[in-house]
């Protein structure tokens, strides 16, 4: 099993070089650019959630990125020591109703659930665990 293994301070600059080496990690599977980049914009919205909203927008925490290339699947787990908070616990936010009357949040869950074929929660030892995967394109 390929993976890359990085922990990142919990800073949003640390998500474009993390981007990089996801594009480097699908290219050396030949992996097309669209899936890379479904693949990097869900990072990007996990991570940007945990840092602004789990952890205040407080640099110095850790936050452990690992991306696997495990059978049909690529992996993604985030795993961050932020206060317990479950993104699959709350329900899809109504698209279709006027931008005006939409509540506010739920839309990166959306494009994650939508990008992905499976996504997981757990709390395991005080850390949130959150797991996302994509089949391989045939």
């Amino acid at each position: 099993m390929a993976e890359i293994v990085l922990v990142l301070d919990s800073r949003l600059q640390e998500i474009a070089p993390l981007a990089d080496r996801v594009d480097e990690f699908c290219g050396s599977y030949d992996l097309p650019p669209q899936f890379a980049f479904q693949f990097n914009i869900c990072l990007e919205e996990v991570l940007t959630n945990i840092i602004q909203h789990g952890l205040g927008g407080r640099a110095g925490r850790a936050i452990t990125v690992r991306v696997a290339l495990e059978g049909p699947l690529v992996t993604a787990e985030v795993v961050d020591d932020a206060p317990a908070f479950d993104p699959l616990a709350f329900e899809e936010p109504d698209i279709d109703a006027e931008l005006d009357e939409r509540e506010i949040g739920g839309l990166g869950v959306h494009l994650l659930r939508g990008m992905m074929d499976e996504v997981s929660y757990a709390r395991i030892s005080g850390h949130n665990r959150l797991r996302f995967s994509k089949r391989l394109p045939d």
